[in-house]
């Protein structure tokens, strides 16, 4: 249900959450070793996170990525919605550009209620639950 670069969005935040901090930062190569994901792929997210606040980064010598503890305040569908710049619980699961209450998919009467209680669920997780 999630995409990959969700997926990946999530797992880096969540070695993020567990390892970094202001005086600790995490180097991009080192990340995508710990979570298993392409570098050049987490890059890109990472760059998207930082651009949008969501994570912070120095350069240098000491530099890399990290959360500050408001940061770790966001939620794992602050994250989702970053990466995907869309509600992606509100589309349709077969991606029926029309699929809506007054004309559903196959699935929209079977799911709609999941759909809406695993957002509601990701929008209350924080960062720094997600860690545990």
């Amino acid at each position: 249900m999630l995409s990959k670069t969700t997926q990946y969005a999530l797992k880096a935040s969540a070695y993020l959450a567990k390892n970094s901090s202001v005086d600790h930062k995490i180097l991009a190569s080192d990340l995508a070793k710990n979570v298993e994901v392409p570098q050049a792929f987490l890059s890109k997210i990472l760059q998207r996170l930082t651009s949008k606040g969501y994570v912070s980064s120095t350069k240098g010598p000491n530099g890399g990525y990290y959360f500050t503890p408001e940061q770790l305040q966001n939620s794992a569908y602050d994250v989702i919605l970053a990466v995907e710049n869309r509600d992606v619980m509100g589309h349709c699961a077969m991606s029926l550009t029309a699929c809506n209450e007054q004309n559903p998919c196959a699935l929209h009467e079977h799911i709609v209620a999941a759909k809406s209680a695993l957002k509601r669920s990701l929008e209350q997780l924080t960062l720094n639950e997600l860690s545990h």
